[in-house]
């Protein structure tokens, strides 16, 4: 009976190594060329789930003594993707909306997340601190995910007493 229960524990193990590898192996041929994902296989960049998966690996990445390689392999060519995505957004001359603010905090959040691994230029950090000041100013009627998010990006850049606040 403790063979069998052996045997088992042996084979599960090996069957969700086996199932991580195939999933990686999935995730790696989704990811397009200028490092962005789409929602579907043969689909268009999509930002959101780029930010969302890269921020996925970069928690994972966080938590495990032992990162895999390819994680950052597959991170730095998305961060790539979601930079120039941002810098289109700081571009616009328009009235910043509270959806796009939304999504630029979405996008330091991640990239924070990373930066230990890619460490942020000065001018990035000024850029996220600006987005901090400019989500900061209306916190209160954030929804609960977005106060969440916006006490990350604080704690994360430094800023205790608003991480603390929120």
């Amino acid at each position: 009976r403790e063979q069998w229960a052996y045997w088992a524990k042996l084979y599960a193990a090996n069957e969700l190594d086996n199932q991580i590898k195939s999933n990686w192996n999935k995730l790696e041929q989704f990811q397009l060329n200028n490092g962005s994902f789409p929602w579907f296989e043969g689909g268009q960049a999509n930002p959101s789930i780029t930010n969302y998966i890269v921020l996925q690996l970069g928690l994972l990445h966080e938590s495990t003594s032992t990162p895999e390689p390819e994680w950052a392999k597959v991170a730095e060519k998305a961060l790539g993707y979601l930079a120039v995505q941002e810098k289109a957004r700081t571009e616009t001359k328009t009235n910043v909306t509270d959806s796009q603010i939304k999504d630029r905090l979405q996008y330091w959040y991640t990239r924070l997340v990373w930066a230990k691994t890619f460490p942020l230029k000065a001018e990035e950090k000024q850029a996220a601190q600006a987005v901090q000041t400019l989500a900061a100013k209306n916190w209160v009627q954030a929804s609960l995910f977005e106060k969440g998010v916006l006490a990350q990006v604080a704690h994360r850049l430094g800023n205790k007493p608003l991480a603390e606040q929120i």
